[in-house]
């Protein structure tokens, strides 16, 4: 595992099976990826690849942003942030496989921004509490068990989006979303070969 800081950022390029990756920024600027652009965002990913890993990342307090590239099946990568300016992107299997994974992205309080791309049949789920809100959920999946989403939301701005498609064969695709309070928005969008399963309320 090569981990590089600067103040507060932390990059992160780890290659192996089995690994548990657990990272805790506290205050100040924060970032797990590149760097942080003139524009508050981050830029590049942190790269973490093999099969059976186990991430844990948490940011506590201030300027947050988390960007994550998985690749390995049977992964649990679970971000959670407290406060602040927010802003998680997990990608999984982009360059390799995601199947069976578990993504998970929470945030509670100020301006969030979450979203979870992924391919193959993972679960993936978004939890916000608090302030401006957007959550967006992307699986593609070639596996006939589908994939699964679940976005919940309390409070102000909202705006949900969750789009899966792929074969979905045996089990279809299936999305659970929950907001409770504020602006609202919400959007599913769900292919593949059999029926698939939406709740929203």
């Amino acid at each position: 595992t090569n981990v590089y800081a600067a103040g507060n950022e932390v990059y992160i390029d780890q290659i192996g099976n089995n690994s548990t990756v657990n990272v805790t920024q506290t205050g100040s600027g924060n970032v797990l990826g590149g760097s942080q652009s003139s524009t508050g965002s981050t830029t590049g990913n942190s790269k973490m690849y093999g099969n059976s890993q186990t991430i844990n990342i948490q940011q506590i307090g201030m300027n947050n942003n988390t960007a994550l590239t998985v690749d390995g099946a049977n992964t649990n990568a679970t971000n959670n942030v407290s406060g602040n300016g927010n802003n998680t992107a997990i990608n999984c299997g982009v360059s390799g496989s995601c199947a069976s994974s578990t993504l998970r992205a929470n945030a509670n309080g100020n301006n969030n921004t979450m979203s979870i791309n992924s391919m193959g049949n993972s679960t993936s789920t978004i939890d916000v509490t608090g302030n401006n809100n957007s959550a967006t959920i992307n699986n593609s999946s070639t596996s006939m068990l589908g994939a699964t989403a679940a976005v919940s939301i309390s409070g102000d701005t909202n705006s949900v989006s969750v789009t899966q498609d792929g074969i979905a064969g045996t089990n279809g695709h299936s999305a659970t979303v929950s907001v409770l309070g504020s602006a609202n928005n919400v959007s599913v969008a769900q292919g593949g070969a059999v029926d698939s399963t939406v709740s929203i309320s």
